[in-house]
């Protein structure tokens, strides 16, 4: 189900073009990696991230073609998110880092799909579950989030990892332009 429909921001269609012409599945694919240690309930980061797409709509944004054949974003009413879970823990320290290089590789390579909502891929990867250490590796295409708009939405995770984690109502969102 569709909730709105609106044409490109002013960087949009050349950032599109270009990831569509080149079949460059680098072209504007920005990552993060995060090592910590700690608990992590696996869970809890599944339903905040599912709550950022539902909060945020560039989250549900997929990219088509109008009856022009100009790219459009669509924003759809509700996306899925899926954490995908890896185990490196078998794996001695420099053997994780190579293989946490070896994921960001492979990420990059996979194409994103901008006619699917979301643009965005995050991974749990538990390094030592002993001692709580984990990495999340996340991977967006440029499209959706740029450095400003990665700022505002990592604001809003941790409002909400913190509001849903002590059981709390999610905060409002403040203002943010389309």
């Amino acid at each position: 189900q569709i909730e709105d429909c609106y044409g490109l921001t002013a960087l949009q269609p050349e950032i599109y073009r270009r990831y569509c012409d080149t079949g460059n599945p680098l072209a504007n694919v920005t990552q993060a990696v995060s090592i910590m240690e700690g608990p992590v309930d696996k869970s809890l980061l599944q339903a905040v991230w599912q709550a950022l797409v539902a909060r945020h709509k560039v989250l549900r944004t997929r990219f088509l073609l109008d009856a022009d054949g100009e790219p459009v974003q669509v924003v759809c009413k509700h996306a899925d998110f899926a954490l995908t879970e890896l185990d490196y823990s078998h794996l001695d320290e420099p053997a994780q880092q190579h293989a946490l290089s070896q994921l960001q590789i492979k990420d990059r390579l996979t194409r994103y799909d901008l006619s699917k909502a979301p643009a965005l891929r995050l991974y749990l990867v538990t390094l030592s579950p002993q001692t709580g250490r984990f990495a999340i590796v996340m991977s967006n295409h440029q499209i959706i989030l740029d450095g400003w708009t990665s700022s505002l939405l990592s604001k809003d995770l941790i409002m909400c990892l913190i509001s849903m984690a002590s059981g709390k109502a999610l905060p409002a969102m403040q203002h943010q332009p389309d």
